[in-house]
């Protein structure tokens, strides 16, 4: 598998104030022999995986904070997971 991307990830996230965006994108190439899944003739195996995530505040503001994400496995068209966090903190530092 040489003279080629094997593995990358691209990692974007924006904040807004108090709301911030994010997303990413995992790419994973590797022989067949190490792990069996959606393969494609010509490169070999494949697992390309997004991620999104957004939410509102951040660990050092007072007052309620939340948080989600998903991860999308698009060889395989289904959720692969998602997470999901909310806080509380009473005064700067939880």
């Amino acid at each position: 598998m040489n003279g080629r991307i094997n593995a990358s990830t691209l990692f974007v996230d924006y904040r807004f104030e108090q709301f911030f965006f994010g997303g990413s994108h995992a790419f994973l190439r590797t022989p067949g022999e190490i792990l069996v899944f959606e393969s494609d003739p010509r490169t070999g195996p494949l697992q390309s995986v997004p991620f999104f995530s957004g939410g509102y505040g951040g660990p050092n503001k007072p007052g309620w904070s939340s948080a989600a994400g998903i991860g999308f496995d698009s060889n395989f068209n289904f959720l692969q997971y998602g997470s999901f966090q909310s806080d509380h903190n009473w005064d700067c530092c939880g």
